[in-house]
This record gives structure tokens, C-alpha cells and sequence, in this order.
């Protein structure tokens, strides 16, 4: 039975080799060959390699140089008591263009995303609202109660000046109102993280990676060119607050996107205001904006 087991193991060794050989032969044969197949097959095989190269060149290489539509105002964290003002002119150094949001089958959509720690010293009675953040002009707009808003803002954010609320503003094209949206309960003395979600004429907050507040507005959000400001404050600041990675998102974030913002946190590192703080005119002309809110 072994004498069988040890002829069968050798034949099959044997059949092995010399299968390996011929395929060995055939193909250096194939290989050092001109024959017109040969010749063919090893071009077909450079011009696959080369359109593949093509196409990944044309793929990859223009996003290392694009600027991203998706840029931060400041990746960093700045104190809250600093005024600043990022210019939309290219032609200066700090400026930081928005492009305007991606419109996809359902409308307009765009995000911002912000963390911030408010310190309660900046909550006392009669305080009006503190200006946060807003993307529009410097004209503001005294809605009563002692409170005041910028006349365009795209979004707009504010600490309501007596409890710790929030307001988000808005304006849209079917309104010449400057839409509020109250985001209530904000927790102080910590870091919180505010998303500002809009898709059509849909409104999500989210704070924390919770969805907090969901309104539908008047009219389609309305863009604009101007400006953003950051903690335009006078006679009340946000003294001992700190605000930290102000981004803004050409899409609207999805669930996944925000849980991985709000798990990777704020960045602590400390940057100055005056880097950024360019006292430069306007980018652009607001008249044919005024015309349609008054």
C-alpha cells in the first residue's frame, strides 16, 4: 500500500514540474516573442496602465491645489472678549471666501458648526443679547426689549443677554423680517458645540450632537457676500468666554459628519484675534440687498 501511496505522490510531483516548466517556457517565450499577438497584448497593457494613471491624475491632483468649499473661519480657539472681522476679499491676505452653498435636488443647503464656552458672568438682568457670530453686515436692527440684531445675517447667533438662551437669525427671500429661531437651556461654564443646519428652507440646531430645535422658515434662506463677524460687542462682551473652531459646511451635515465633529471636540489651541482682524471696506455693495428688506 505505501509502494502505491509513494508512486502516486511521485507521478504527481513529476506532472507538477513539468506543468510548471511549459508554463514557465510558454510564457518567457510569450514574453521574448514578436509575433504580431505578443505585440499587441504588452501594448493594450501599457495604455490600460496609462489611461488609469490618467484618470487618477485628473481625479486627485486638482483637489491638493482647490481651496475647500468647506474652510474654517478660525481652527483654533479665541478669546471671547476680542472683536473680529474676516474679509471676503481675496485680495487680502486673511480673508476666508464662502462659496456659496451646494443646491442639490431639494434646495439650498449649508451648515456652520461652532463650539463655545460661555462664561455665566456674561448673563446679568438687562442685558440685551450678545453677539455671538453672524455672516452679513455691520447695520444692526433694534427689534425692541432692548434687543438688537444685524440687518443681514446669514445666520446670525446670539446669547440671549439675560438667561442662556440662544437665537439664531435668518434672513430669507420671501420675508423682509429677520427670522429668530430661540434655542433655549444652553449649558454654561463648559464647552458646547452649536451646528447650524439648513436644507431648503428646513432649520436644524443641533447642541452637542443632539438635534435641539427644528423649524421651518418663511422663505428660502438668503446668502449673502458680506463679511463675518464674530463677538461685535460693546458695552457687553463675552468677557471669560472662549469660542473655538468657527466652520462653515457648503452641504448639510449628516448624522454620521456631526457625531465625528462633536467626538473630535474643540481645539484649545490659543490664537490671537489680530491675525484675523482685517479693517478692510466691504467685499461687496449691499443696495440691491437693502432694496428687498425695506
Amino acid at each position: 500500500m505505501d509502494q502505491v501511496e509513494n508512486k502516486a505522490n511521485n507521478v504527481a510531483e513529476n506532472v507538477s514540474e513539468q506543468i510548471s516548466k511549459v508554463t514557465s517556457i510558454s510564457f518567457k517565450d510569450f514574453v521574448s516573442s514578436n509575433s504580431l499577438i505578443s505585440k499587441v497584448a504588452f501594448t493594450l497593457l501599457v495604455m490600460f496602465i496609462f489611461f488609469f494613471l490618467l484618470k487618477f491624475s485628473i481625479a486627485f491632483i486638482p483637489k491638493l491645489f482647490k481651496e475647500s468649499n468647506s474652510p474654517f473661519i478660525f481652527n483654533g480657539t479665541i478669546e471671547g472678549s476680542h472683536s473680529v472681522v474676516v474679509p471676503q476679499d481675496p485680495k487680502y491676505d486673511n480673508a476666508i471666501p464662502i462659496q456659496r452653498s451646494v443646491n442639490e435636488n431639494n434646495g439650498i443647503e449649508f451648515s456652520w458648526s461652532l463650539w463655545m464656552f460661555l462664561d455665566d458672568n456674561a448673563i446679568t438682568s438687562g442685558n440685551k443679547n450678545i453677539h455671538i457670530f453672524h455672516k452679513g453686515d455691520s447695520h444692526t436692527l433694534n427689534t425692541g426689549e432692548n434687543k438688537i440684531f444685524h440687518k443681514i445675517a446669514a445666520p446670525g447667533l446670539y446669547l440671549d443677554g439675560e438667561n442662556n438662551n440662544l437665537l439664531v437669525t435668518m434672513n430669507t427671500h420671501n420675508s423682509s423680517e429677520l427670522e429668530q429661531i430661540p434655542v433655549s437651556g444652553i449649558p454654561m461654564n463648559k464647552w458646547v458645540n452649536i451646528i447650524i443646519r439648513v436644507k431648503n428652507r428646513r432649520v436644524d440646531v443641533y447642541i452637542n450632537g443632539t438635534i435641539k430645535r427644528s423649524i421651518e422658515l418663511n422663505g428660502v434662506p438668503k446668502q449673502n457676500y458680506g463679511e463675518i463677524y464674530i463677538a461685535q460687542n460693546e458695552a457687553v462682551s463675552l468677557q471669560g468666554s472662549k469660542l473655538s473652531n468657527l466652520r462653515y459646511h457648503d452641504h448639510a451635515l449628516n448624522v454620521s459628519d456631526i457625531q465625528k465633529l462633536v467626538q473630535r471636540g474643540p481645539n484649545r489651541k490659543l490664537i490671537t484675534s489680530s491675525a484675523m482682524t482685517d479693517n478692510s471696506s466691504s467685499y461687496l455693495a449691499f443696495d440691491w440687498y437693502y432694496n428687498d428688506i425695506y
